[in-house]
């Protein structure tokens, strides 16, 4: 903690003077005037709701604006294989992300495989992400104006040839604080009441992941470190798959999440969770190499963002805030996404040369993890439908995985 890093320091003759960040709304002070007293796993929807009492965003009075905290249920829309998102602001790189990226590529000109790791992994597209406070302004602006009115009913949707579809792409500018997140939600709630056509489950959705969970997140980092990077509560030790690295594999919605990311740093929250991360959890991938991958791969990454979304959150790694681990199968993907259209794998089968592979490796998690899992009052219904499979019945894990053609 703070003050141990204090008595360190002047241990051996120094000061050391520590003050809190302005990046974020919330405060250590009031994470303990709300949570203080609970024991893990903590609750974000408690944590979201105090923070929109204490803030006054989306209130009336003393309830919530619209008599609703929350509007997932009308965020869970898939619009389409032939919608078409506006296309966010693409920025020139200046001279110093210019000469920054030379330095990069000469001084990381490795592969992921080799010592140290570098860069060659990429297949980089010309660098358009904001990097200064004008430009975090412009991409905000451009946000609110043409794609905060759909940003609620579509943000879990997933499309090839829309990797950004309506989200507000400045979670990179936050966290280097180009732009702080008082003003990114409030610039939001000023452009909502400005247009009526703007929902406010889209309003909400948006205000729940910048004052909800990236705040909630941060305050998790810190409750929960340094046991965090480690945990590994299921017991799960396989390698990452090479094509986490290289693309190289039949799985669409696999392939076009890792062809975000090598392209531009990036693939939005969904893909994340439910394709990447689902991915790796099913396969039985090692949390914290897991994390190592989006730490080195992403532009928003940093330490305290990686670590409770994915060792958390993704690998179920602790029970720190997760109450069961976010494993689905095929039908997630099928139900929000256009891959399986054109996959080579039958979202449909479990078993066979065609199943997909998050089929199979879905019931061989659960019934690999039926000692740990089975009695988790959230898991009743899923190890029911395993029974009455008759338990294992599908093949291991490691012949379901196909990373090539």
């Amino acid at each position: 903690g703070d003050d141990e890093r204090v008595l360190m320091v002047e241990a051996r003759g120094g000061r050391l003077a520590v003050v809190d960040t302005e990046l974020f709304v919330t405060s250590r002070e009031q994470w303990v005037a709300w949570m203080g007293d609970r024991e893990p796993p903590y609750r974000q929807e408690t944590f979201y709701r105090e923070a929109r009492r204490a803030t006054g965003y989306l209130m009336d009075g003393d309830e919530p604006l619209g008599g609703e905290w929350n509007y997932d249920e009308k965020n869970r829309q898939f619009p389409g294989a032939d919608y078409e998102a506006p296309d966010p602001p693409e920025f020139e790189p200046d001279d110093l992300t210019r000469r920054t990226r030379e330095w990069v590529d000469e001084t990381f000109a490795g592969d992921y495989d080799t010592e140290p790791p570098g860069v060659g992994w990429a297949d980089p597209e010309p660098f358009r992400w904001p990097v200064t406070r004008e430009a975090a302004l412009e991409a905000l602006a451009d946000f609110c104006e043409h794609r905060l009115v759909e940003f609620g009913p579509y943000q879990d949707a997933m499309l090839s040839g829309e990797p950004a579809m309506n989200h507000a792409l400045l979670s990179g500018a936050m966290n280097l604080g180009l732009v702080h997140p008082r003003e990114v939600i409030e610039r939001a709630v000023d452009a909502a009441k400005a247009d009526p056509d703007v929902p406010l489950s889209s309003l909400e959705g948006f205000v729940r992941q910048v004052l909800g969970w990236r705040e909630f997140m941060r305050h998790v980092y810190r409750e929960s470190m340094p046991e965090l990077t480690g945990a590994n509560q299921l017991g799960h030790h396989e390698r990452l798959p090479e094509c986490y690295w290289t693309g190289d594999t039949d799985m669409a919605c696999m392939a076009d999440a890792v062809e975000g990311v090598r392209k531009r740093g990036y693939a939005h929250h969904i893909e994340r969770l439910m394709v990447l991360s689902n991915f790796a959890l099913l396969y039985g991938v090692d949390p914290a190499e897991l994390n190592e991958w989006f730490h080195a791969t992403y532009v928003d990454a940093y330490h305290w963002v990686t670590t409770p979304n994915v060792v958390e959150m993704g690998s179920f790694g602790a029970g720190v805030f997760a109450t069961k681990p976010y494993a689905a199968s095929a039908n997630y993907i099928d139900e929000m996404s256009d891959h399986c259209e054109g996959c080579r794998f039958d979202p449909d089968a479990t078993t066979g040369a065609d199943a997909c592979p998050f089929n199979t490796l879905y019931w061989e998690f659960l019934d690999r993890n039926a000692d740990e899992l089975q009695s988790n009052h959230r898991m009743g219904l899923v190890y029911a439908h395993l029974d009455e499979r008759g338990g294992r019945t599908v093949t291991p894990a490691g012949t379901a995985v196909r990373t090539g053609p």
